[in-house]
């Protein structure tokens, strides 16, 4: 991999792609927009990421369309079955 490719921080991915558009701005919430709210509840699939300041972790989860519970505006319940449990 080159390192002129190595995102560590916000100054150094917006020296690559400058700016964000007023349409990805736009689009940031901080709840369930009724759109999404449709998406996540047909979608079989979902990733389920955390961060740290070093790190980001991804972890994917699937079954049959409606497994993820929305609980409000703000949370979704994702079941914990055996085999999807982290390293």
């Amino acid at each position: 991999m080159n390192a002129d490719f190595i995102v560590r921080d916000a100054k150094t991915l917006r020296e690559l792609y400058g700016e964000p558009h007023d349409a990805a701005i736009a689009k940031q919430v901080d709840y369930l927009h009724p759109l999404y709210r449709e998406f996540i509840r047909v979608a079989p699939f979902v990733v389920l990421a955390t961060a740290g300041s070093e790190w980001l972790e991804a972890s994917p989860r699937g079954d049959a369309p409606g497994f993820v519970t929305i609980e409000d505006s703000r949370t979704i319940l994702i079941p914990d079955r055996r085999g999807q449990q982290p390293d």
